[in-house]
């Protein structure tokens, strides 16, 4: 039996979700929701510096791939090299490109795939510019000539340390870029601290996402072509004292999320300045272990929703084990479960602000949001306020400050007045609140 190619099916997730799925895990039948994933990006076709490609484990996967498709799941193979000078002779070697593409394309036409995604890492500074474009604009172009439905996408890193990356142009020859917001520590870090720190005093996933250029420009005009990646591992060191950011003796390993939920030894910690979990315990020194759970996740899925991106990735699948949270967590945030019933009488049971549209917005964007019933509403209704901040938090402008009663409204933001830039409103309700980001784009 051959493989299938992918049957068109509507599927009800608000959202893009992609999984790596690495041979390794693979070979041991992980549980997969179909019913919550869009992608799947079978790990690693390996190529060498002279562009031949090796195939995973037990490959093909016949049975599996055909499953997926007929859930439409687009399959997406994963060319893999992380050798700075093979990565050179590939990109930058019309011979060896070429023969590189003719593999991909071969692999691809034989297969019924669904594309291919590349993950080319540590590149050298130099190659990090317009040679990688020119590559991903050779490769997307000829793929495309095939058929226009395959997608071809690329994995990018969290932070642009040299200025090196063109994130804005690889987006354009790309349908989606895959943002590694992981490995932020790991096995070189000399303090402790998690892999994939939502907030923190230094780099952190809202900072190389929301507030760096590299990625603003790409949310401004592409957010459509972004997929925020996140972890389903963590990273465990030996330290020498027991709070966040003690100095690092020895990294340990990197434990997947199975791994760590049958530790029984630790005390769980939550921590307010990463927004994330860790466990500690003491032998001879500190054992730190870092990760991410589904309410950390959850946190992190909240960002991606709230910046508008395409959706969500996960490195990787199957490090999930048999437990079924993190799958709850993806159709708790992604799954659709509108019926298209509207009852006019019926009163939100949810605080929920709505992300404005249009964002970007120039010069006037709508906002919604729903305040539920408390179970003693006062009868003039509880105070609401709706305030506008700009990036420095300073007051831009108050368009609610009164008592309302439960329910839906929306109202206009008209920004005539102010100049272009990344702004924050906030609605405050009791004692809850929740802040977004908008752009005024002039």
């Amino acid at each position: 039996m051959g493989i299938s190619p992918l049957i068109q099916k509507e599927k009800n997730l608000t959202h893009t979700i992609f999984g790596f799925l690495p041979d390794w895990e693979f070979v041991q039948s992980p549980p997969i929701r179909y019913d919550l994933l869009t992608h799947i990006g079978v790990f690693p076709f390996e190529t060498d510096s002279l562009g031949n490609v090796s195939i995973p484990m037990t490959w093909p996967w016949t049975n599996f791939i055909n499953e997926a498709h007929e859930e439409g799941i687009k399959i997406l193979m994963t060319i893999v090299n992380f050798n700075p000078d093979q990565i050179r002779s590939i990109i930058t070697n019309e011979e060896i490109k070429i023969n590189l593409i003719n593999e991909v394309v071969s692999i691809i036409t034989i297969f019924n795939l669904d594309g291919i995604i590349v993950d080319f890492e540590a590149l050298h500074d130099e190659d990090e510019g317009q040679p990688i474009v020119s590559f991903i604009r050779d490769l997307s172009l000829t793929i495309k000539s095939i058929d226009e439905e395959l997608e071809v996408a690329f994995t990018t890193p969290a932070i642009n340390w040299n200025n090196d990356w063109n994130f804005s142009a690889l987006a354009e020859y790309c349908d989606f870029l895959f943002v590694m917001e992981y490995d932020f520590y790991g096995s070189w870090s000399e303090v402790t601290g998690p892999v994939a720190p939502l907030e923190g005093n230094f780099w952190n996933i809202n900072i190389t996402t929301s507030l760096l250029e590299d990625y603003q420009e790409v949310l401004i005009s592409n957010s459509d072509k972004i997929l925020l990646g996140f972890p389903y591992y963590g990273v465990h060191f030996i330290s020498d004292e027991n709070y966040p950011g003690a100095e690092v003796i020895e990294f340990v390993e990197n434990p997947r999320y199975r791994e760590i939920k049958k530790m029984t030894i630790g005390e769980y910690l939550w921590s307010d300045e990463f927004k994330t979990p860790w466990l500690r315990w003491t032998e001879e020194d500190w054992n730190q272990v870092w990760f991410d759970d589904s309410l950390s996740l959850a946190m992190k899925y909240d960002f991606a929703i709230d910046n508008g991106v395409k959706g969500i990735g996960i490195w990787a699948l199957g490090y999930e084990g048999e437990y079924p949270e993190l799958w709850n967590l993806l159709e708790d945030k992604f799954y659709d479960n509108a019926s298209g019933i509207d009852d006019e009488n019926s009163v939100p049971a949810e605080f929920k602000l709505m992300q404005n549209y249009p964002n970007p917005f120039n010069p006037s964007t709508t906002i919604k949001f729903t305040i539920y019933a408390l179970s003693q509403w006062e009868r003039n209704g509880v105070m609401v306020s709706l305030i506008i901040y700009n990036l420095l938090g300073q007051e831009a402008a108050t368009l609610i400050n009164e008592r309302k009663q439960p329910g839906s409204y929306e109202i206009e933001f008209n920004a005539e007045d102010l100049p272009s830039g990344v702004y924050f409103y906030r609605l405050s309700f009791g004692k809850n609140s929740e802040t977004k980001k908008m752009v005024l784009l002039r």
